[in-house]
This record gives C-alpha cells, structure tokens and sequence, in this order.
C-alpha cells in the first residue's frame, strides 16, 4: 500500500480520509532460498531411578545419514527429468549460493530416490491392471551399454488409463516401464494376467491376449483409429483407390457434421437459420477466421511431396463454418495416439 504524503486537507486541515483505491497487479519471484533443518533428539532419563536412558527413534530418510532432505531430492529429481537441468548445471546454481555439491553425489540421491518412488510405480501399475481398458504404446530410449563406451537402443513402455469419455469413475494414470526389447516377451511381462480392453496401434505383440488357451484367460485386442485412417492416406495417394477415398470423404463429412453442431452451440446459432443479423454477421466473422486455416491444413498435407499440386482449394462458406472447430477440438481420448503423445521423444522439452 502505498500513501499519500498528505495527510491533511489543504483547504480545512481536516484528515484525510480513503474513499477509493486504484489496484494494480505485478508479477513477481522468490529467489529459491537454501536453509539447514537441524532435528534434535534429547535423551531423557530420570535421576531418580535407573531404568535407562529414552530417546525418540531418528526419523527415516532416504538417504540414511545424508545431507539431502526429501524436498531437495525431489527439487533435483523435477528439475532433471521434468525442466530437463542436468545435475552439473544444478551443481552450478548451488555453487552459486555458496554450497559444493559434487554431480556424483546427486547421482546417488537420484538412484536411492529411484528405489522408493517404485514401490510407488509398482502399486500404480496393479492399479491400472484392474481396470476394464488401458492404452499401450512404446518407443525407442537410447540407454548406457556398461563396457563397451557405446550406447545401445532400449524401449519405454506405457501403459495409459483416461476413461474420461466413457463415462467412468477410474482417475485418469500413466506408468512407465523400461525393457530391453519391444517382443511378445516383455508385451506379456507388461500386461500379466489384464484381461480387459488393450488399444494399441495394431502392433503384434500385443495379438497373444486374444489367444483362447491363454492362462488369464483371453483379452480383447483394440485397434486405434487415429492409426486406421493412415492408411486410407497412404492408399489414396496414388489416385486409384476409389474405397480410401470414400472413406476419406465420410470421414471429413463426419467432422464437419460435428464442429457445426459443436459451433452453433458456442456461438447460440442453434435455432438461426438466417433470420439474425447478429447471428449472420457471427457466422461471417468465423467463415473469415476458418478459411486461412484450412488452407493452411492443405499445405500441411503435401508438404511431403515433392511438389504442390496446385493451389490449395477454396471451400464454401458453409463448409469452412462446419470445420472451423477442428482445430480447437482436442482428439478424442478413445485414440491410442495420446499414449504415444505422452511418450514420443519429440514431445519432450529440448
């Protein structure tokens, strides 16, 4: 708050008194401050008597007798894995603030850290195991190959959970398991005894659940459909595939249909039909934004050509009002796609 140097009225010498305020809003940080937490434990004994001596128990850590509290670790763990610092870079910051802490040491709390947080991933996984569907995907992670000073390729994988559109009551979780390879061996080790839905993108090792002399019994094998469609794409680029292209077209008819719906409603048009001005002038102003967009969504298309194939089209009015919320709409949770979102190397902060 700041005041006024007067405090009195020129005129009458009176008090002033706040009849209103102006209020302006800053953003602002707290640089990160260290401090040492010093936990005392007194041993207490009666001079009376001689029964012993009785101390509280020492509270457990994850580094026993360590200088880390669990909040630094987990400030060094979120700072690594999810601002993507490494640990000499954090070294440096302390250094800064007058503390040497060697990058190896920190190495050390990331590995104790790592055996607690699984007991966590383990009760996360069984979790997710009994629910009725899960998504499933993996992709490649480049892993230390001790002895040999190289790099060798290992695999991450998922397995997601968001019952968001099906109207369930599970909340939404994602685990992730590193193994060595991407075979019907570690598929099987991933999923155990699930019997439930698996959608995946339609690789084959996931293809055991649906065996009949499974031990679990069988599951059911989903496909994704964002991963179906690739190939109506694929098959359509060569002009002569006349059941891709159909599906293409019901496709994009389909989309259509549903951001018109999904925009009247935003916008209060569903009982327009031309008879607002204010209405008609909307539906201009949305035609205007929608059009630059699709024609942008076609360049986007052939950019992996080699050339162009003539200029990008020109949609009616109509037509671009039923699609202009296609790019606000997020995909729906039914597509596998976002487990491989989650997880795709491209995704993650550079």
């Amino acid at each position: 708050m700041i005041l006024p140097d007067e405090q009195e009225c020129p005129c009458c010498g009176g008090a002033l008194h706040c009849i209103d305020s102006d209020i302006s809003s800053r953003l602002d940080v707290i640089p990160v401050r260290y401090r040492v937490v010093v936990t005392s434990r007194p041993r207490m004994a009666c001079r009376a008597g001689s029964d012993g001596v009785f101390q509280a128990p020492a509270p457990r850590h994850i580094v026993p007798s360590g200088l880390p509290t669990e909040a630094l670790i987990a400030d060094a763990l979120v700072r690594k894995y999810a601002d993507h610092t490494p640990f000499y870079r954090q070294a440096q910051a302390l250094r800064r603030q007058g503390i040497e802490i060697d990058r190896g040491t920190m190495c050390d709390w990331a590995g104790k850290a790592a055996a607690w947080l699984g007991r966590l991933t383990s009760r996360m996984k069984a979790d997710l195991l009994t629910g009725a569907r899960l998504f499933v995907d993996e992709t490649t992670a480049k892993v230390l190959a001790p002895g040999t000073g190289k790099v060798k390729t290992g695999y991450l994988w998922t397995i997601a959970r968001d019952d968001g559109a099906h109207g369930g009551t599970d909340p939404p979780a994602v685990v992730y398991t590193y193994m060595p390879g991407r075979g019907r061996v570690w598929a099987e080790k991933l999923l155990g005894d699930f019997t439930g839905i698996v959608q995946c993108d339609g690789y084959g090792a996931y293809k055991h659940l649906e065996a009949p002399d499974r031990k679990a019994g069988p599951g059911t094998f989903a496909f994704c459909w964002a991963h179906v469609r690739r190939g109506f794409f694929d098959n359509a680029k060569g002009g002569n595939a006349p059941v891709a292209e159909e599906a293409l077209r019901r496709k994009a008819r389909w989309v259509c249909e549903q951001a018109h719906q999904q925009l009247k409603e935003e916008l209060g048009l569903d009982h327009f039909e031309g008879r607002s001005w204010q209405g008609l002038h909307r539906h201009c102003l949305m035609c205007m934004i929608a059009l630059p967009f699709l024609q942008s969504r076609r360049l986007k298309q052939v950019e992996g050509e080699k050339r162009i194939p003539g200029p990008p089209p020109q949609p009616s009015l109509p037509a671009v009002r039923r699609a202009i919320l296609n790019a606000l709409a997020q995909p729906p949770p039914t597509q596998c796609s976002r487990c491989r979102n989650i997880i795709h190397p491209e995704n993650l902060p550079k």
